[in-house]
């Protein structure tokens, strides 16, 4: 703040900024999956990818998605598969 200012206030500011910003939003999947059934055979395990697009009200949108295998019980075979989605897009004022 600069000097000829600070007598006016006691240190505490408060007050609204119009500007962009981004919004995110997030989804969380967690699959079980059974790797001993042929009917898995060929079942991602892991992969990412990036998709740009619109929304319904045609905002920029970037998509990420990330699949990845975080555990097998090897004693039946069960493997703990996550798939997270992020969209992001820019708030609008």
């Amino acid at each position: 703040m600069p000097p000829h200012l600070k007598n006016y206030c006691n240190g505490y500011y408060e007050g609204d900024i119009k500007a962009v910003g981004v919004i995110t939003n997030c989804s969380l999947i967690i699959l079980s999956v059974d790797l001993s059934d042929p009917i898995n055979n060929g079942t991602i395990v892991f992969a990412i990818d990036f998709a740009r697009g619109e929304d319904n009200i045609y905002i920029p949108t970037l998509t990420f998605t990330a699949i990845y295998l975080v555990t097998v019980d090897n004693s039946i075979y069960i493997a703990m598969i996550i798939n997270n989605t992020y969209n992001i897009k820019i708030a609008s004022i």
